[in-house]
């Protein structure tokens, strides 16, 4: 899945709406929706703020638990 695909089922499994996830993360509600679309990528700070919010890591909202390596 995408960061976008991610995004928008943890934040739906967390019971936000794209209104209070944006005003808990301090950014626009339509560059929320630009995230959960695809058409723009968050900062690395606003990704951190994101994760912080919905009680996730980074990882799990890039979809990187695939490509970690199972035998560390």
């Amino acid at each position: 899945m995408s960061l976008g695909e991610n995004l928008k089922n943890i934040r739906l499994e967390r019971g936000f709406t794209q209104e209070q996830l944006a005003s808990a993360v301090d950014v626009n509600r339509v560059n929320l929706a630009h995230y959960e679309s695809g058409t723009k990528v968050p900062s690395v700070a606003v990704l951190t703020e994101i994760a912080n919010a919905l009680d996730c890591s980074i990882d799990e909202l890039l979809d990187r638990y695939k490509y970690i390596r199972k035998d560390r």
